[in-house]
């Protein structure tokens, strides 16, 4: 598991913004170096500034959480394919096999005719 990184958070951020400082921490947008620079910045920074990051931040963790659920749905959905298919693969090596042993003694009650009719004319 990653190690949770320290920032320096100025207390009137971590007071007035704190989930933005949480969304700023889970951004996977940015790197360390600059998570660290919006925090000590933001004391600095106008409101209309703060709303727009705010909103990109949003949107980000929005989307991201869309895609990780929609590959989890995808994942889930390709294990249940896959045992489906495995259990459908070992149902037709099944069939298959009974119909080879099927047709295996089929041809040996044939053989088995024919012999004893070879042996039925011999004796005539």
């Amino acid at each position: 598991m990653a190690k949770q990184v320290e920032f320096e958070i100025p207390k009137i951020v971590q007071d007035n913004y704190p989930k933005l400082v949480d969304l700023i921490k889970k951004a996977r947008s940015m790197n360390n170096e600059e998570k660290q620079y919006w925090f000590r910045i933001l004391p600095v920074v106008q409101k209309e500034h703060i709303k727009k990051l705010f909103k990109i931040l949003i949107t980000e963790k929005k989307e991201l959480d869309k895609i990780d659920n929609e590959y989890k749905n995808n994942l889930r959905k390709l294990n249940e394919s896959k045992d489906t298919y495995n259990v459908e693969a070992l149902k037709q090596k099944s069939e298959a096999r009974k119909k080879l042993e099927a047709e295996h003694e089929k041809d040996e009650e044939l053989l088995e005719e024919e012999i004893l009719k070879e042996i039925d004319a011999s004796d005539a």
